[in-house]
């Protein structure tokens, strides 16, 4: 009867054992699992910010290309600009020296004041 007894505690306390185990073991995992829950929404988190980067990102390339596309226009009107500032300079000269060449001849009293 003791053996009996002896192995029935035995075996309770094999029982108790293997109970108390298995609920360190599932605390493990579920200490695990929370962490890696935690883990995961701080990369969903992090995922958000990147994309709200990517976004700020974007639109700044679209308001950039704009204003390369307006400041290539605007050089380009100051180029046509010049080059007109450039044609009228030169013919500007061109009918100056003509105008006082031909200034004798027009009967021009004023130059004629001014080199007699």
């Amino acid at each position: 009867m003791r053996a009996d007894r002896d192995a029935s505690l035995a075996l309770q306390t094999d029982v108790h054992s293997n109970i108390e185990s298995c609920r360190a073991r599932k605390q493990t995992h579920e200490t695990t699992i929370a962490t890696d829950q935690l883990t995961l929404n701080a990369i969903r988190v992090e995922i958000q910010g990147i994309n709200t980067q990517i976004a700020t990102f974007e639109a700044d390339i679209v308001s950039m290309d704009n204003d390369a596309g307006t400041l290539e226009n605007r050089a380009g009107d100051i180029d046509r600009a010049r080059r007109r500032k450039k044609k009228r300079g030169i013919w500007g000269a061109v009918t100056t020296i003509a105008g006082i060449g031909l200034a004798p001849f027009t009967g021009s009293r004023e130059f004629q004041a001014v080199f007699l």
